[in-house]
């Protein structure tokens, strides 16, 4: 019998952010693909192979917004700037996401990615332990 292995997309414009994301969650058993390219994740986002988009959220070229455009109902994370408006992560939540959390928070994008993925496998997000407040170094 196959184990599927979940597959994230992480979108994002800084290049270091990307590396970072993707080896965390490859240690973790998490495939990833990167983009820095809107147009190319919506494109990737429709070949179905994904189960979960971590996207930066207003960047001049990348915006979650025509990220959330594309015709894909996965489970998505926002990736916040350090410097980020009090009610931006409500705003998000608000519009779907999953979560919206700083993107250098590491820790605490893991447990958002782990709880998105378990309650998409109908696993409860109860098993998933919670990051308690830690705060990644960056």
């Amino acid at each position: 019998m196959s184990h599927h292995r979940p597959k994230a997309l992480i979108v994002n414009l800084d290049e270091a952010v990307l590396m970072r994301l993707e080896r965390v969650l490859e240690d973790e058993g998490i495939d990833t693909d990167t983009s820095w390219d809107p147009e190319q994740a919506c494109h990737e986002l429709a070949t179905g192979k994904y189960d979960l988009l971590l996207v930066e959220h207003h960047p001049p070229q990348i915006d979650a917004h025509q990220a959330l455009q594309c015709p894909s109902r996965l489970p998505f994370i926002v990736l916040l700037p350090r410097a980020t408006h009090p009610f931006e992560p409500q705003y998000w939540q608000s519009a779907g996401a999953a979560a919206a959390l700083p993107m250098w928070a590491v820790d605490d994008i893991l447990v958002s990615v782990k709880r998105c993925l378990a309650s998409s496998a109908g696993r409860p997000s109860e098993t998933v332990p919670s990051a308690g407040g830690k705060k990644a170094a960056g």
